[in-house]
């Protein structure tokens, strides 16, 4: 049965709702302050949780539209090309030194990682040996060894040494994934004893 007088019902709800408004802000503040490292931590988590399947969904999105996204940007690059190579161009002039700076920085952190880090060394061979595998987690120009080292002090610094990998070979695979930063590796059949074993390879190696 509906409520009787509903639009007065909603007006006393409007008007409530604008007396305690100050005091409601305040208690959800004073609230929020309280418990801030808890409900950050919450938040961590429940982002980690719902990462892989908001990945899936996007990716999903992007595979049933790729035809018609990639038709549209060709169009749009064909119509505006000459706009935009001058924009690059432009860039590349204006932050000249900071382009060379970053790829010379890349260029150390590949070197370093195909020296000394045991997951770089797997997912490298998988892209030499079997593109097609390789292409069902990354895209073939993507430089991992720069994606890793935003986290890997080893890459970083060039010292295999600083690997938790190779400072344990013998971790668990479930440990090998938290502390290993290179993207997506694990989701590789046997990444975990590939990596084990191309760590003591380069343990052994440097040891000689």
């Amino acid at each position: 049965m509906p409520y009787k007088n509903i639009e007065l019902r909603r007006q006393r709800g409007r008007e409530r709702y604008l007396r305690q408004r100050e005091e409601r802000l305040k208690y959800a503040h004073e609230y929020y302050m309280k418990n801030i490292d808890e409900m950050r931590e919450k938040n961590r988590v429940r982002a980690h949780e719902s990462r892989d399947k908001y990945k899936a969904r996007i990716q999903a999105y992007l595979e049933k539209n790729k035809e018609t996204r990639n038709a549209k940007c060709r169009a749009y690059y064909h119509e505006h090309k000459d706009r935009l190579a001058a924009r690059v161009k432009e860039y590349h002039i204006e932050h000249h030194d900071e382009i060379a700076l970053k790829r010379a920085q890349a260029k150390a952190e590949l070197r370093n990682a195909r020296q000394m880090c045991p997951a770089f060394k797997f997912v490298d061979k998988i892209r030499l040996a079997n593109p097609e595998l390789y292409m069902t987690k990354y895209r073939i120009g993507s430089n991992l060894a720069h994606k890793a080292a935003k986290t890997c002090v080893a890459i970083v610094a060039g010292d295999y040494t600083l690997c938790p990998i190779c400072s344990n070979c013998t971790m668990s695979g479930k440990e090998m994934e938290c502390k290993c930063p290179m993207p997506n590796v694990f989701e590789f059949e046997n990444a975990v004893s590939e990596i084990r074993q191309r760590a003591a390879d380069i343990v052994m190696a440097n040891q000689k």
